[in-house]
C-alpha cells in the first residue's frame, strides 16, 4: 500500500522537514526508498521509491542539479529528499522549478536526521500500511506492541529514537471499556482536550496514553486529566469507569502501568461501590496482591484458598465456590444469598458447612475469615480481568 508524501512528512522522526517544492504531487505514493550517491544510481531506482541523499552527490557532480528532478520524474519516483548542508549550500534554483513545474515534491530534510532514522521511520510506515492499522500513527501503534510484547530494551531504544523520545520517557496510561464506543475523530478530541495524547482500541478497551514529561506529580495529574474526561463523557456510569496505573520513570514499565490499569478497571467493576475514576495505587493492600510481579504469589494464594472450591466444583458439579462469592457480595446474610440463588435457606446453610468441611475457616455464625474474604474478592477480580 505504501505512504503518500504529505503522510512521511507527519512522522515524528522528519519533524523540521520542508517541502520546498512540487507540493502538487504531495499525494504521491511512497513503495520503497532509494540512496543515490552517483548519477549512474538512478538507473537503479524503482518506481515509488522516495530518493534520498545527504548532498554530497551534488557537490562532486555539480551539473547533475540540472537534471536529477527531470531524470527521477522519467523513472516514477515518488520524490526526492536533500539536505541543505556545506555540499549544498542552497537548493538550485533550476530543481525547485522543474519539482514546481512536474509536480515532483522537493524535501528538505534537517541535517540531523540521520540516513538510518530517516530509513528506520519510513520502512515502519510502509510495513505498517500493509500489515496494521493504517489509521493508527507510528506512536500508538509503538505503544500498543509496548503494552503487549516484550520488546526488548534494545529494540526499544531504537524505535522510540524515531519519535525523539529515550527510554525515560515518562508516560501515563489510563483504560476504560470501549463497549459502543468507537475510535473517532471526535472521541480522539475529547481525550486530547483533557491531556491525552494518544488513543487506540486494544482488547476491548480504549487506551489513552498522557505524555508525562517535566510534570513533577505525574499520579496526581493523571488523576486530575482522567476526572476531566469524566465530566465530558456522557453521563457516567459503572461500566464507563477510567482505570488508571502507576506512572514509570522508564518506558520499559509501561506494560507494567497497562497491566495496572487493567487491574484496576477489573477491581472497580466487581466492587459494591465503583468509583469514576479508579487508581491502582489506591487499592490499599490489593494493590500489592494484584501487583504484576506477584503474579506467582497471587495464584499460589488463590489456589491455597479458593482453588479448592473450584477445584472440587469442577470436579463433582457442585456449586460451592459461587455459593461462597454470592454469601460475600451479599454481606453474609444467608437469607439474601438463598435469594440470589433461587434456593432454599436451609440448601445454603448445608453448602457452607459442605464448604467448612473442604475450607475449614468458616465460622459456625457463619461470619467468614479476613482471609476468605480477601480470597473471595481476589476470585470475583479474576473472574472480570480474565474477561476484559
Amino acid at each position: 500500500m505504501g505512504i503518500s508524501i504529505e503522510k512521511l512528512l507527519t512522522l515524528p522522526a522528519l519533524r523540521g522537514s520542508e517541502l520546498i517544492a512540487g507540493a502538487a504531487g504531495r499525494d504521491n505514493t511512497i513503495d520503497g526508498l532509494a540512496v543515490i550517491q552517483t548519477p549512474s544510481s538512478i538507473n537503479f531506482l524503482m518506481k515509488n521509491n522516495l530518493v534520498i541523499t545527504n548532498s554530497q552527490i551534488f557537490n562532486l557532480y555539480p551539473n547533475f542539479c540540472d537534471i536529477v528532478i527531470t531524470e527521477l520524474h522519467k523513472r516514477g519516483a515518488a520524490g526526492i529528499a536533500i539536505k541543505v548542508n556545506d555540499f549544498l549550500p542552497k537548493t538550485p534554483q533550476a530543481m525547485i522549478d522543474d519539482a514546481n513545474l512536474l509536480k515532483f515534491p522537493l524535501i528538505i530534510q534537517p541535517n540531523e536526521l540521520s540516513s538510518t532514522q530517516l530509513i528506520n521511520a519510513v520502512t515502519y510506515e510502509i510495513m505498517r500500511s500493509e500489515v496494521r492499522d493504517y489509521e493508527l500513527g507510528y506512536e500508538e501503534n509503538f505503544l500498543r506492541e509496548i503494552l503487549i510484547s516484550n520488546v526488548d530494551k534494545r529494540t526499544l531504544r531504537s524505535r522510540a529514537l524515531l519519535l525523539g523520545w529515550n527510554l525515560n520517557k515518562k508516560l501515563g496510561i489510563a483504560v476504560m471499556r470501549a463497549g459502543r464506543r468507537k475510535n473517532s475523530p471526535e472521541l480522539h478530541a475529547v481525550f486530547n482536550e483533557c491531556g491525552f495524547q494518544y488513543l487506540f482500541l486494544l482488547q476491548g478497551l480504549l487506551v489513552a496514553v498522557a505524555d508525562l514529561d517535566q510534570i513533577t506529580t505525574p499520579e496526581d495529574v493523571m488523576n486530575s486529566r482522567a476526572q476531566a474526561l469524566v465530566n465530558k463523557l456522557p453521563a457516567w456510569d459503572q461500566n464507563s469507569c477510567i482505570a488508571l496505573g502507576r506512572c514509570y520513570p522508564e518506558l520499559v514499565m509501561l506494560s507494567n502501568a497497562f497491566y495496572e490499569a487493567k487491574a484496576a478497571l477489573a477491581f472497580n467493576l466487581t466492587s459494591s461501590n465503583p468509583v469514576p475514576v479508579c487508581r491502582f495505587e489506591k487499592l490499599g493492600f490489593y494493590s500489592i496482591l494484584l501487583n504484576a510481579s506477584h503474579k506467582k504469589l497471587l495464584k499460589n494464594y488463590y489456589d491455597s484458598t479458593i482453588g479448592v472450591l473450584e477445584t472440587f466444583d469442577m470436579k463433582n458439579g457442585t456449586d460451592y465456590l459461587n455459593t461462597l462469592v454470592t454469601l460475600v457480595v451479599h454481606n453474609c446474610s444467608i437469607e439474601e444469598t438463598a435469594k440470589a440463588l433461587f434456593v432454599h435457606y436451609n440448601t445454603v446453610r448445608y453448602r457452607l458447612r459442605k464448604i467448612k468441611e473442604l475450607l475449614g475457616s468458616v465460622s459456625d455464625d457463619p461470619d467468614i475469615t479476613l482471609n476468605l474474604q480477601v480470597a473471595v474478592r481476589i476470585a470475583l477480580w479474576k473472574r472480570t480481568f480474565e474477561n476484559l
